[in-house]
This record gives structure tokens, C-alpha cells and sequence, in this order.
């Protein structure tokens, strides 16, 4: 039984989206199968080699030499992480972007108890960039303590958090080895849709196998080094138990010895190019390996000369014909089995375009198309949740030209991987040469909602022109529980600079009350004036009149004046209430607007961080 909380983190199966019949179902092709390897290149002292080109590399499958399609190095820059201290007195962005490049990690967290769950908070703490995007998932586990790929640390070390007051084994049938590794194989096949960029996935205490385990685990790790190989994941395992003659899992004997269990975890790293962590207590240093081996690297691909669709393993060689030069990649792949065939996609099958339906698949913020997005909860009927979705694609990666095409989708997922219905538009960008020229500065705002029951989501919005680029966000939001005595919504943000920027689709309720539409923009002329607009709800059976107040305080520390708050709407268990903030009042420089709901049963707080610029 393959444990159901992946589909939260990687979702890949994708729901008839609103507003769209099938037409003409289309031809599904296998095409010309294409492979990508990543290849770490370092010198005698171990540091990465740069300037190579294509022609200092042989690449060779089994015992041909293989023709490079495509080349590319890449290199992304390792901040230092924020401290402990400083990472809990930051205010989260409230938008979520595709924009800067960042590395691609999923953690898998065995059933390693209190000392596995500090050693994998020590990753994120330690190794963990502003830009990289981490999943968590218990391999043995529910899928309430998952969290999909998020830049939020916060996010991450909640769902680590969670995981040790899980019961293990919720998610997994009889054989918690065979059911790890199934988390493995299903993990790298969701990957496999990534493109471009390395994927590591860090194992955290997983299990080693020895041939006395019987038929069915070693078939299980075999399938999963056949995906991970495939799809070209990295696996990195990391053994928590330190230095100590006692290498398994949760302090529970090893069948085969520590020799044994030591080249069992070697296996999985050998076998799909990554590295391990054992037998040692020095964890900082190979996480930083870790970061270096994901940050500095070359990208090859290959069209293979003979298609292979066999089931059998291929070996891959790769060299570079400078000496003294040390090459690291994966070792080779499993080829499909005779029998496998392409899977219908159901969202291309319901209107969908294959490119479209491939982005709101994707299970990260990704793409050529930048996109900032706000995703808001407000409360909506049932108990359920209203979720404004406001989103500026940037100008400069849109085709304006005229009658230029433009796709957007969106949908959201619980932790459960269970799709909630979104919408799929189709829209014709025709522009005057002026209104061309504007949007390639400002971009083009989008604005729509989605309606999602109480609990952890996560939104997928994907924008595709046929013609142009692609890309995808995936943002966090959580719906709260609206029958609380007290609980405010997010909050939104417009500006009278931002009021002209052209706008897709609009909510009428919102702009009549903020006078224009919401903005995912947070970097504001020094001249401008914004506008911040957030509800508070309690009971309707005895409605309470909160005391809501909104204040300013610099990145420094420094408190600005107080805005004003006024009731701006309102109905028995439901105000709105509205802020306009000068920023001529304000030193350029980073800021955070706190709104704050009291009344005589709770209180409920806010708070959007945003920057006024020098003009």
C-alpha cells in the first residue's frame, strides 16, 4: 500500500478544472526519450571547476559514446542563514514568488524519535538559503504532518516539528522497509516532471538492506533506485545515530552488522550520485558538502542512440579530458520496462493545454514567467474559506504583441492530496503600443478567488502563453476555523501608484472599498499611498465590536506613528476595517504593518512587511 500523504507534497494527478468541457481528446505519444545528469566537477582540493564547455566532456551509456544536446552550468550563490534569533524576529513575506534561484531539497524523516528530528532541524537552520524550497514528509507517518515545497523556514521546522508526535506507521501497511521505500520511488517519479536543476532528496535514517530480509524489500529498493535513477534525484541518507557502533534506525539492532547497514545506505547515494552521512556526530560539515554539491555544477542531457525500453540498468560514464580533475555523477539509470506506456493526462483531456496542465502539476514555484502572488483567506460560506488570489505577472517575459494568447490556472490541494476546484481561463492580450510599453514595466495584475475548507492548502496558479514563456507558484494557506469567538482574515494591500496597472480579472467588492485593485507589489515610491484592508469575525449569535488598531515599525526597530483604522463594512459577526498610509511620512526603508483584534474573548494579530523606496 503506497503511503497516501506524497500526493500533498509532490501532487501530480490533476482535477477537471471549472469552466472548461473536453474537445477533442488528444494522441498521446511516448516521444524521444531524453536524459539529463548532473555532473560535479572538482580539482585536487576538493573545490568545484568552473569554465568547462561541452567539448571537455564525454559522456557514455553502457559502452557508446552518447552525443551532448544540451550544456549548461550552473552556480547559485550560498548565503549565509539567518540565526536562530534573528529567523524569530522576521515577519514572512506575505507573497510568494518564483523569482530567484534556489536549490531543491525534499526530506525524507525516518522513525529516528527526538534525535533525528534536532538533526534535520540543523539542516534547516544551517544549510538552508532565502531562495531554496524544501519539502518535509514522514515516511512513515500521516499526511498532516507533510508540508509541501515552501521557502518558509518557519513552515519547514513545523512540519519537523510535527513529526515527532506522530504515531509511526500511519500512512504505511504491513512492512515499514517495503513502504519507505515506495515513499522513495513515488517521490523521484513526482520529480522526474522538474527539469533543469538538480533534485536532492535527503534521507534521514533510512533502512538498509541485506539479502536476508527476504524478496519483497530488496524488489522495493530496486524500484526505488530504478525511479530515483530515472528521473535523475539524487539520494543523500543521513544517518542520525552519530558515532556509534549501533548504525540503525531508532537504536534497533541491525540484521546484517554495522558493515552491512553502512554500505546498504552507500548504495543509495552510490547508485543516483549522491553523498552519505555516517558513522560520524561532525553533521554541519556534510550538510555544507550538501550545499555545495547542489550549488555548483554542470547539466548535461542526451538523446540516447538507442532508445532503450527494457527494464535493465544502463551505465553512464562521464569524463573531462583536462587532468588531475575528479567527476562525480550518477552511475547510470533503469530504462522503462517493455510495457510501459504514457498516461493520459486528464487535465489536457478537459480542456487544458499540455504546457498548462504540466505547470499547475509542478510541485514548486518554478518557470520562466515571473509571478508574485497573495493568496488571502477571508471567510466564505459554510465555515469554508474565501481565498483572494492577486497576482502580477512581470511584464518583460510577457508576448504582447497583438492577439497574443495567455493561460491561467489555479487549484488547490489539502494535506490529504485531495484537489479542490480552481478555474482555467483563457484570455487574448491585445494592447495599444503605449498600453505595451506600460505593462512591460508594471506587469499585468490578475485577480480571482478560491474557496477551500478549513485546514492546510497549498495553491498551484500557473500562467502558460502558447506562443511564450511558462511559469508556476505554489503558495501556503491555511483556513481557519471560522466558528472561534475571534479571527481575522489576511489582509490586502493597494496603492494609488498601483491603480493604473492593467488588471485581468478584478473583485468588485474589494476595489470599491479600496479604490482600486489589490496589489502583490511591497515595494512602494516614497510618494505614494497605500491602503490596507483586513475583516474581523466573531459569532454572529452574540456579535462583539473588536477594537482593532494598526501600527508601523521600522526594520531598525523605530516605531512610525500609528495609522488610523476605520470601519469600512460590516454585518452581524463580520467588520471590515480599512487603513490609508502616507508614505511621505515615513525614512525610505523596511517596515512592518501589524493589525491587531481584540474584544473581551481573544485577540487575533496581522502583520505585512513592505519597503518604501528612496524616489
Amino acid at each position: 500500500m503506497r503511503p497516501p500523504f506524497v500526493g500533498f507534497c509532490l501532487l501530480l494527478a490533476v482535477a477537471v478544472l471549472q469552466g472548461q468541457s473536453a474537445q477533442d481528446r488528444p494522441t498521446f505519444r511516448s516521444g524521444v526519450q531524453s536524459i539529463e545528469v548532473d555532473v560535479l566537477v572538482t580539482d585536487k582540493s576538493g573545490k568545484a571547476v568552473r569554465g568547462l564547455t561541452k567539448d571537455d566532456f564525454t559522456l557514455i551509456e553502457d559502452d557508446t559514446p552518447q552525443r551532448i544536446a544540451s550544456f549548461s552550468f550552473v552556480e547559485l550563490p550560498i548565503e549565509a542563514p539567518a540565526s536562530r534569533a534573528a529567523a524569530a524576529k522576521a515577519v514572512e513575506p506575505d507573497i510568494t514568488t518564483n523569482a530567484g534561484e534556489g536549490r531543491m531539497y525534499v526530506m525524507l524523516v525516518g522513525p529516528s524519535g527526538h534525535r533525528g528530528r534536532l538533526v534535520a532541524r540543523r539542516f534547516v537552520e544551517e544549510a538552508i538559503g532565502p531562495n531554496d524550497q524544501v519539502a518535509v514528509i514522514h515516511v512513515l507517518g500521516n499526511s498532516s504532518a507533510a508540508q509541501g515545497f515552501t521557502r518558509s523556514r518557519r513552515l519547514m521546522l513545523d512540519a519537523l516539528d510535527r513529526i515527532e508526535h506522530e504515531e509511526p506507521g500511519g500512512g504505511c501497511g504491513a512492512n515499514p522497509i517495503v513502504c519507505s521505500f515506495e515513499v522513495l520511488e513515488e517521490v523521484s517519479e513526482k520529480l522526474g516532471l522538474v527539469t533543469g536543476r538538480r533534485k536532492i532528496v535527503l534521507w534521514f535514517d533510512p533502512p538498509s538492506v541485506f539479502i536476508s530480509q527476504g524478496a519483497d524489500i530488496m524488489f522495493a529498493q530496486r524500484d526505488a533506485l530504478r525511479a530515483a535513477t530515472r528521473n535523475n534525484v539524487a539520494v543523500y541518507p543521513v544517518s542520525t545515530r552519530g558515532l556509534t557502533t549501533d548504525l540503525s534506525p531508532a537504536g534497533k539492532p541491525a540484521s546484517g552488522g554495522p558493515l552491512e547497514w553502512k554500505a546498504g545506505l552507500r548504495v543509495l547515494s552510490d547508485d543516483t550520485g549522491g553523498e552519505t552521512i555516517v558513522d560520524t556526530n561532525n553533521f554541519s560539515a556534510g550538510f555544507q558538502g550538501f550545499v555545495r554539491d547542489n550549488s555548483t555544477y554542470y547539466l548535461l542531457s542526451y538523446e540516447p542512440a538507442i532508445e532503450h525500453r527494457d527494464g535493465k540498468f544502463h551505465t553512464l560514464t562521464v569524463r573531462v579530458n583536462r587532468p588531475g580533475l575528479t567527476v562525480r555523477a550518477r552511475r547510470g539509470y533503469y530504462a522503462p520496462e517493455p510495457d510501459a506506456k504514457a498516461k493520459p493526462d486528464p487535465a489536457v483531456a478537459e480542456g487544458l493545454s499540455e504546457a498548462t496542465a504540466k505547470a499547475i502539476r509542478m510541485p514548486s514555484s518554478v518557470g520562466e514567467l515571473g509571478i508574485e502572488l497573495f493568496a488571502v483567506p477571508f471567510k466564505g460560506s459554510g465555515g469554508n474559506g474565501s481565498v483572494l488570489l492577486g497576482a502580477r505577472l512581470r511584464g518583460t517575459d510577457l508576448l504582447l504583441g497583438p492577439r497574443e494568447p495567455l493561460e491561467v490556472a489555479f487549484q488547490g490541494t489539502t494535506t490529504e492530496g485531495k484537489i479542490t476546484l480552481g478555474a482555467f481561463h483563457v484570455m487574448t492580450l491585445d494592447f495599444t503600443p503605449e498600453s505595451r510599453a506600460e505593462i512591460g514595466r508594471t506587469g499585468i495584475r490578475v485577480i480571482d478567488r478560491i474557496e477551500l475548507p478549513k485546514g492546510r492548502h497549498q495553491v498551484r496558479f500557473a500562467v502558460h502563453q502558447p506562443n511564450g514563456k511558462t511559469g508556476t507558484v505554489v503558495a501556503d494557506v491555511e483556513i481557519p476555523d471560522y466558528s472561534a469567538p475571534l479571527v481575522m482574515s489576511g489582509v490586502v494591500i493597494a496603492s494609488q501608484e498601483t491603480a493604473s496597472h492593467r488588471t485581468l480579472l478584478i473583485d468588485e467588492s474589494l476595489r470599491s472599498i479600496l479604490s482600486s485593485d489589490p496589489t502583490p507589489v511591497r515595494r512602494f515610491a516614497h510618494q505614494d499611498v497605500i491602503s490596507a484592508y483586513a475583516e474581523v469575525y466573531t459569532d454572529p449569535r452574540r456579535p462583539e465590536v473588536a477594537r482593532v488598531t494598526a501600527s508601523l515599525a521600522a526594520s531598525s526597530g523605530r516605531k512610525a506613528r500609528a495609522p488610523t483604522m476605520t470601519r469600512a463594512s460590516g454585518e452581524p459577526g463580520r467588520d471590515g476595517y480599512l487603513t490609508r498610509i502616507p508614505l511621505a511620512d515615513l525614512t525610505p526603508g523596511d517596515y512592518v504593518l501589524t493589525l491587531e483584534a481584540r474584544t473581551a474573548r481573544g485577540s487575533a494579530t496581522r502583520q505585512v512587511p513592505f519597503t518604501v523606496n528612496a524616489d
